[in-house]
């Protein structure tokens, strides 16, 4: 109690100087709920300067990049955030509720936060606002239908010739996936043998200690990634982690805990025995919402710093123009997935640009998306159809995962390149945005086209001899 006090003196001493901001929307769910989700956020933010100087220094390897910048986020935020990490640890103690360290953003989550706590973090200088929690509805499937087991490659792991791929050895051996989703049921006959022995799981939202799925999502997008059975994976010797963001809609709390996750992957409860030595190459997000807007930016530009590469899906709200959603569309330029067709035409569903500001190109590639079968949640040997650009995002992981496997050294924007350069025409569906038709290419519809394992593993291959 004496702690709480000193706090309040000191908050009273300094609130005329310099009061944090208070989201005006808490108040209203307090007294709606009695509790409310929220960020801290501190005035003392250096993260986006280490961020830069990481990317402009040389390291011996990925690992040792990936550690340097852990190293200088952790200390920074240790520093910066100190006094009130100690604060919310004692208040906790006799409250319920969760306290997260954002290292990577500095930032601190709480959910649970009650009138009182938010009443006395008001009063401390060092923090800049605290932002209630925001649900972003979570990208469902246009369909889906449970079916009956289907035997060989699935369709769009053919189509993009991933077998030919595969003939030569490369199964995407050696790397490792990691979805941000609704979770994974990890027992599935398709992805027991590819879960990542260790530091392989975070649920920010229900806490729990295997990687674990309620809804089905997750189970059939890393299917698509790196399923071992029944055709269904693009990289099927790829190992996989994942983080569930979106338990039912997804909360920006659990999103961003999930973004840190990935950068340097701990034990279940997000904190413990972190291993940067084990964070993925690729992280697949099948999920997005709204239009330009940057909220994730920061956590994508970790992610690259940090040599993740970072795939996103571009929405389902086709095919008017300008319908790209966030953060596919971000400015930190993630590599945005629209959906196509067994027939290579362009989803009737999938997301079309110019993005809202600047016209850029979003989707970057296109890939199959629309009738995937993949694994399914209900039992270790079910299976479903989806349709969406969930379903186009994880098979452009998955040859993302390859083109890692045949070189581990390749950066997010080479792996752009690469898909980009591999690209193959898509159909035309006479959808026109802007002056551009989508028999031109790149377009807004398909972006640069339908990938193909084949020719951007051909192109990597010309990278080595030249």
């Amino acid at each position: 109690m004496r702690f709480q006090i000193a706090l309040l003196a000191l908050g009273f001493a300094c609130a005329a100087i310099s009061a944090p901001v208070v989201d005006p929307t808490i108040s209203k769910t307090l007294s709606e709920k009695g509790s409310v989700d929220i960020f801290v956020t501190f005035k003392n933010d250096k993260t986006a300067s280490i961020r830069d100087k990481i990317k402009h220094q040389t390291f011996l390897s990925r690992t040792s990049r990936i550690q340097s910048l852990y190293n200088a986020l952790k200390s920074h935020a240790d520093q910066t955030q100190k006094d009130v990490l100690a604060f919310l640890n004692q208040y906790k103690s006799t409250n319920s509720m969760w306290v997260h360290q954002l290292w990577v953003t500095n930032q601190i989550i709480v959910k649970g936060a009650d009138k009182t706590l938010i009443e006395q973090l008001s009063l401390l200088p060092e923090i800049n606002e605290l932002i209630q929690d925001q649900i972003i509805p979570m990208m469902r499937p246009i369909e889906s239908s449970q079916t009956s087991p289907r035997e060989g490659e699935q369709w769009g792991v053919a189509l993009i010739d991933a077998p030919s791929v595969w003939e030569e050895g490369n199964r995407g051996n050696g790397t490792i996936v990691a979805s941000i989703d609704t979770g994974v049921r990890y027992t599935h006959e398709a992805l027991k043998d590819g879960l990542l022995p260790t530091n392989n799981w975070f649920d920010p939202g229900a806490r729990t200690s295997v990687p674990t799925d309620t809804n089905g999502h997750g189970t059939h997008t890393m299917g698509t990634i790196c399923g071992r059975t029944k055709g269904i994976g693009v990289a099927p010797e790829a190992q996989w982690i994942s983080c569930r963001g979106c338990p039912s809609s997804c909360p920006r709390t659990d999103l961003t805990a999930c973004a840190q996750f990935m950068v340097c992957p701990t034990d279940p409860d997000g904190s413990s025995n972190p291993r940067c030595d084990l964070a993925p190459n690729l992280v697949s997000n099948s999920w997005g919402g709204g239009q330009d807007d940057p909220w994730y930016d920061p956590y994508i530009d970790s992610w690259i710093t940090a040599g993740i590469a970072a795939l996103f899906s571009n929405g389902n709200s086709g095919p008017s123009c300008h319908s790209a959603n966030s953060p596919a569309d971000s400015l930190a330029e993630p590599i945005a997935v629209g959906s196509t067709t067994s027939s290579d035409q362009v989803s009737s569903f999938s997301s079309v640009g110019p993005t809202i500001r600047f016209r850029r190109f979003k989707p970057d590639v296109s890939a199959p998306g629309s009738d995937v079968y993949s694994s399914y949640y209900s039992s270790d040997t079910s299976y479903t159809t989806m349709s969406g650009t969930s379903m186009a995002c994880p098979h452009t992981a998955g040859l993302a995962a390859l083109l890692l496997s045949a070189r581990a050294d390749l950066s997010h924007q080479q792996i752009r390149d690469l898909l980009v350069a591999g690209a193959q025409p898509t159909r035309t569906s006479n959808g026109k945005c802007g002056d551009i038709n989508d028999t031109n290419f790149p377009n807004y519809h398909a972006g640069h086209g339908r990938i193909s394992a084949r020719a951007s593993i051909d192109e990597l291959n010309r990278w080595a001899k030249s």
